[in-house]
């Protein structure tokens, strides 16, 4: 019911309702005792507080996300405890604990979230154990290897992070090549690059940071010319232009930074006129204009 409601509700926007009936649901589930559900019962109750915790993590509340990310992860730790060799429970029971981890990165707890995302970490890795080559095992790892990576850059640990972001580069790049037509994989691969891209600039690592760029750009200039009006595709290659630019101003190249920058608020611009309301968009069209600007301001180009 919470499946089949969520996808009616999510198309005409009413989160409140969707809301209140997975708090019941929850309220039903947490009257019974964890350790008497049946395998079925475990599933639904892990659902519906998965359910809670990202309508409330969406609307800013992050206790009461926490709290429904703990509920779940108590209830898939209860299926694994009952099967430990399943690796679908072992893969339930880490998307529980890799939600947990992500609201301690939103609060700022860092050490909560590392332990959360290690966690993460070793159950991909038990998945890959019992399965190699299974698709989806080696892309919770290269989920695992880049939010572990992420973190250290947060932190200020851009070798450590470097070294996560090449280990997830491996992987999408595996992967990539399994499907060299699928836009989601393209771009998980594109996203390594970036991440990659920024743990060497962190280290001024300048010419290392601007090839990874030109690689992640020439990856989605490969991309089939039938998706270059893709919005995804759009975006990612304005973020990669601009962050480019940076680097380049960094380098001293102004007048190739300024091309870049102009390419991406060029792109960007077009995307938010697309879509006016979209607040991550707007943030990412003014950054290109700031990069722009910063670019021209550096060649003493001040009037435009």
């Amino acid at each position: 019911m919470l499946t089949d409601l969520r996808t009616r509700l999510n198309a005409v926007g009413r989160l409140d309702v969707l809301d209140s009936v997975g708090k019941r649901a929850l309220a039903y589930y947490d009257a019974r005792d964890l350790g008497q559900a049946d395998p079925d019962a475990l599933g639904r109750r892990a659902r519906a507080q998965l359910l809670v915790g990202e309508i409330d993590n969406l609307r800013g509340d992050l206790d009461s996300a926490l709290d429904a990310y703990v509920a779940a992860a108590a209830t898939t730790g209860e299926q694994l405890a009952r099967d430990p060799g399943n690796a679908q429970r072992i893969f339930d029971h880490a998307q529980s604990v890799f939600w947990v981890g992500y609201i301690a990165w939103q609060r700022g707890d860092t050490a909560q979230a590392k332990r959360h995302f290690t966690q993460y970490h070793d159950y991909a890795q038990q998945l890959l154990a019992i399965d190699p080559e299974k698709d989806e095992w080696l892309m919770e790892l290269d989920f695992a290897n880049s939010n572990l990576g992420t973190l250290a850059l947060d932190q200020g640990y851009a070798e450590e992070a470097e070294d996560f972001f090449r280990k997830s580069l491996a992987v999408s790049t595996r992967l990539a090549g399994r499907e060299p037509g699928d836009l989601d994989r393209l771009t998980a691969q594109g996203q390594s690059y970036a991440w990659l891209a920024d743990a060497l600039n962190r280290q001024a690592k300048i010419a290392e940071a601007r090839a990874t760029r030109l690689a992640e750009l020439a990856l989605y200039a490969s991309y089939d010319a039938a998706e270059s009006d893709n919005a995804q595709l759009r975006n990612r290659k304005g973020t990669a232009l601009y962050s480019l630019a940076q680097i380049e101003i960094a380098a001293g190249e102004l007048e190739e930074s300024v091309a870049r920058a102009a390419d991406a608020v060029r792109i960007l611009d077009e995307l938010l006129a697309e879509d006016p309301d979209n607040m991550e968009q707007a943030d990412r069209t003014s950054l290109a204009h700031a990069v722009l600007g910063e670019a021209l301001f550096h060649l003493g180009r001040n009037e435009q």
